[in-house]
């Protein structure tokens, strides 16, 4: 058939018309059943993934979050990932978890937190399969199972998961080290999550501190970290403090030369949250513009950072009085955040917020207690009734004074 290019196309038309595989630029993709039926009809082909997992991983990019321009092979690749972990390989292999960790990293970073959580959990099996469940090598998929289960809105269950995995980093690395600058960071966030803002700032100061010895202070490590401290300092209300730490972070990102989409929308999207608690709508409604632009251009539409942008600036609307503006802002995030969540995950509550928020400005007081109550129900099965955001978000159904919206007033 192959050797035939006009017949090959009619057939390969004719596949794409039952939505089997799909086209795109110079690659076709194949619909799960299909290839199922083509391996059935194939019972000479291989059914060991070992080599697979090999080429895939001398071939997909390592790093990922911090660079954007990697997403594309990953995508190129993602079906030949799955198909290969699909098959199972026993004993299993450093490739196999190798594999299983970055395409979670990849997951996360497209905004498909829960596809991740279960390559995770796999690979934590795994690598307790291979090292040992006490053994160093477990801590890093401890760590990043416990961030998952973050994104998914479930700190509760992240931290004792997160707390494993930073003693036995230290038991093996000691307690200023390089390898537990990432378990210190994720249990501050927990701890901050969890209403502890007090208990994760000495965490994410020292996780800087490491980071500023090992890379030195301009580096380009140094702004996730910056930004780790300026929202913890945030939240304790230390706000002038927040802002020039962020504003260094911006002067290292300008002065690195390579644009990182990631870490600029990051930046600016924190200075615009602390510049709103100032009390500086004018001044910051440029930066939340350019933050959401740029989570425009950086994320796939659906990706949760464009609904937190959109968050921002709909309460950028509000301080500035342009009320419809800012309705339509919060709605769009809602949209956003729903397809990216499920229903009761913090960041749909926190949209619900601001979408309330937003209509209530706009004298629609009816239409705002709808989406309180859906948000006091999802923070408060999340966090509990006495942490400061279930507590500022009744405070809203009741009509008394409130500030901003969500955990953390994002």
């Amino acid at each position: 058939m192959a050797a035939d290019p006009v017949e090959w196309e009619f057939t390969l038309g004719a596949i794409v018309d039952y939505g089997l595989i799909r086209r795109q630029e110079n690659f076709v993709y194949v619909h799960r059943l299909l290839q199922a039926a083509l391996r059935h009809m194939s019972p000479g082909l291989p059914t060991n993934p070992t080599d697979a997992l090999r080429l895939l991983r001398a071939d997909l990019p390592e790093v990922i979050q911090a660079e954007p321009e990697s997403w594309p092979r990953w995508q190129q690749l993602l079906p030949h990932v799955f198909a290969a972990i699909a098959l199972g390989i026993d004993p299993p292999t450093p490739d196999l978890l190798w594999v299983l960790d970055r395409t979670a990293t990849y997951l996360q970073s497209q905004g498909q937190p829960r596809e991740a959580k279960e390559l995770l959990e796999r690979a934590l099996a795994v690598a307790e399969d291979i090292y040992g469940a006490d053994n160093h090598e477990v801590s890093p998929h401890l760590n990043n199972l416990a961030a998952a289960l973050q994104d998914l809105g479930n700190p509760s269950a992240a931290l004792p998961i997160a707390e494993r995995g930073y003693k036995i980093a230290e038991l093996k690395y000691g307690s200023d080290s390089l390898e537990i600058e990432t378990h210190l960071r994720n249990l501050a966030v927990l701890r901050r999550e969890l209403g502890k803002p007090d208990l994760a700032l000495p965490l994410l100061q020292k996780a800087l501190t490491i980071t500023e010895k090992n890379y030195g202070p301009q580096h380009i490590k140094v702004v996730v970290r910056l930004n780790d401290v300026a929202i913890a300092l945030r939240n304790l209300g230390r706000l002038k403090e927040a802002t020039i730490l962020l504003e260094r972070a911006l002067t290292i990102i300008r002065q690195g030369g390579k644009f990182n989409g990631h870490l600029v929308y990051s930046t600016l999207h924190n200075l615009s949250i602390a510049l709103l608690d100032l009390g500086e709508p004018s001044r910051t409604l440029q930066v939340s513009y350019q933050a959401l632009q740029i989570a425009e251009s950086t994320y796939p539409p659906s990706h949760p950072a464009i609904a937190s942008a959109l968050n921002v600036l709909s309460r950028n609307y509000r301080e500035l009085g342009q009320f419809d503006e800012a309705v339509s802002a919060s709605e769009r995030a809602l949209k956003i955040a729903q397809s990216a969540f499920d229903a009761d995950h913090p960041l749909v509550a926190v949209t619900l917020d601001h979408w309330g928020l937003a209509l209530r400005s706009a004298g629609r007081v009816e239409e705002a207690r709808h989406p309180f109550e859906r948000a006091l129900s999802i923070i408060e099965s999340v966090y509990g009734p006495n942490h400061p955001a279930t507590v500022e978000i009744r405070s809203r159904l009741s009509g008394q004074p409130t500030t901003e919206a969500g955990p953390g007033g994002v």
